[in-house]
């Protein structure tokens, strides 16, 4: 919707002059005529229909406003959730301990392999898989 709205701007600004200079233009015009037809006689004053008609703009006005601080509120959380959800992962990979994995020796074809493991991050990781310094699979 914004997109149609940023290509079409002129016809929006044309729109909006006729909407605040227009019509109450046409209200004055249309109170200047003296019609033989009782029916288009006005019975409001031009005061009272201009009055109603700032009325309508007010409220129009407030509905636009509150679609925009919609909008703007959806933006901003899409934005937070964004961060958010870049923040937590960061906590992950901090906290998440890493490992330098580095082969000994073995004995025979791959028998008897000996590993050895180092913590290689800031986090303290102790006793994994039951191994201390270094653990012989077999």
């Amino acid at each position: 919707m914004f997109d149609w709205m940023k290509s079409h701007k002129k016809l929006i600004a044309f729109i909006i002059f006729m909407i605040i200079f227009g019509v109450p233009l046409i209200i004055h015009i249309l109170f200047k005529l003296h019609p033989n037809i009782d029916f288009f006689v006005a019975e409001w004053t031009a005061g009272e229909l201009l009055s109603y008609y700032g009325s309508i703009l007010a409220f129009l006005g407030t509905v636009i406003l509150g679609a925009l601080s919609l909008y703007q509120n959806q933006i901003i959380k899409q934005e937070s959730d964004k961060r958010a959800e870049l923040l937590e992962q960061r906590e992950r990979e901090s906290n998440m301990p890493r490992f330098r994995l580095r082969h000994v020796g073995s004995q025979g074809n791959i028998q008897k392999m000996q590993l050895d493991i180092e913590n290689i991050s800031e986090n303290i990781a102790n006793d994994i898989g039951g191994c201390k310094k270094s653990c012989v699979y077999g």
